[in-house]
């Protein structure tokens, strides 16, 4: 929970610090016109455009292409002049939209659906805006509710990841930012405004490149570093390092006998068990039942008592067997308790390793896997130093 109120309110502590910034009030910002600043804006959606494409981010490009809409073209398209408030309001109600969207690829038709309602209910707002008026009372009672409503989608949201989550509560946050303190032409130099809508567009650029990072370097399944995360390490592991290899005990036996939705919840529990490794270890997931490791600057007699820590945390972690019929959501009345739900349990054999002086850490991981062997010959379920 703590992750997503940050990205709600970092964004608007920014915005707040840079209000009292005396440059912004300058007719240039750093020596830079409004013009310049304004070809960085482009510049910077068009990388993102681009970047979104590649990783088929609909979210981010449609965020990119509002805040270039109606910075440049939409309001004197329409007739409608530069008010700070109505067109942070207008991000805002696009935000409201785009944080309940699915993510989908950026050129599915039901993105562009989504894309387009946004367009529609932003530039309505503005335009409503301009009609009646945008007295403080009024900005204030529209902004409070479309915040609560922007925050309620952000924390009901299920399609999207963290990438997106902080990329649009980025948004949110500067907007309402913008609108609170009246940030606009008309209180700033358009130097300053243009900084402003600039760096309004750079959280959707931050997404699409953690989302890339996550694609390269996160496992999926289990959320923790995956085997390429592993070898970027061990380029420069250290002189002295011992590496564990762990690997769930009769794997095959779970698929074949309950099913391979079964064997994701074992993989995924057993990564959440290692996860939580101490003595300044990091977890990875190698591949298939497989998991390694890793103890820069320890031995092997420094970190055994952390490996069987992790060996019997999992073996006291019995995974229970969900019901076929099992609803999709929990009831409100709890269930008269029957007989107890069945549970599988889990175990690992560990083999370990630690590094000899001016050796190549795949020569390691294989002494390593040799002890995983030794400890399932031995009977699985133990911890093994390789020789």
């Amino acid at each position: 929970m703590y992750r997503w109120i940050l990205s709600l309110l970092l964004p608007v502590v920014a915005v707040y610090l840079l209000t009292g910034h005396p440059q912004l009030m300058q007719p240039s910002l750093y020596g830079f016109t409004a013009g310049e600043i304004g070809l960085m804006h482009i510049c910077l959606w068009l990388m993102t455009a681009l970047l979104s494409l590649l990783f088929a981010r609909s979210r981010a490009i449609t965020v990119g292409f509002l805040t270039v809409a109606f910075s440049f073209g939409l309001p004197p398209l329409l007739g409608l002049e530069y008010h700070g408030s109505t067109l942070c309001l207008a991000f805002l109600a696009a935000g409201v939209c785009l944080i309940a969207a699915p993510e989908k690829k950026a050129l599915k038709a039901s993105s562009l659906i989504w894309s387009g309602l946004a367009l529609i209910f932003a530039v309505g707002l503005v335009t409503v805006g301009e009609l009646y008026g945008h007295t403080s009372l009024n900005i204030l009672a529209l902004g409070v509710a479309l915040w609560g409503a922007a925050t309620l989608a952000l924390r009901c949201s299920k399609g999207g990841g963290k990438a997106e989550s902080l990329m649009m509560s980025s948004v949110v946050g500067a907007t309402f930012a913008g609108w609170t303190y009246g940030l606009g032409p008309e209180f700033l130099s358009l130097a300053g405004f243009r900084f402003l809508q600039l760096m309004s567009i750079l959280p959707c650029l931050v997404s699409v490149v953690e989302h890339s990072f996550r694609l390269a370097y996160i496992d999926e399944l289990t959320e923790i570093p995956g085997r390429r995360a592993l070898v970027e390490d061990m380029q420069d592991p250290g002189q002295v390092f011992t590496l564990a290899m762990l690997d769930v005990d009769h794997f095959k036996k779970f698929n074949d006998t309950h099913g391979h939705e079964v064997g994701d919840h074992v993989l995924r529990m057993v990564a959440a068990r290692i996860a939580t490794v101490g003595e300044g270890g990091t977890a990875y997931r190698y591949g298939g039942e497989e998991f390694t490791v890793v103890f820069p600057g320890k031995t092997v007699e420094q970190v055994e008592s952390e490996l069987e820590r992790l060996r019997t945390l999992v073996e006291d972690s019995p995974l229970v067997l969900r019901s076929p019929d099992r609803p999709k959501q929990k009831p409100k009345a709890p269930k008269k308790r029957g007989k107890k739900q069945p549970s599988v349990s889990v175990t690992v054999s560990i083999g370990a390793a630690t590094r000899t002086r001016d050796e190549h850490w795949e020569r390691v991981m294989k002494r390593a896997d040799q002890a995983l062997y030794k400890a399932k010959e031995n009977g699985r379920n133990q911890v093994c130093r390789a020789s």
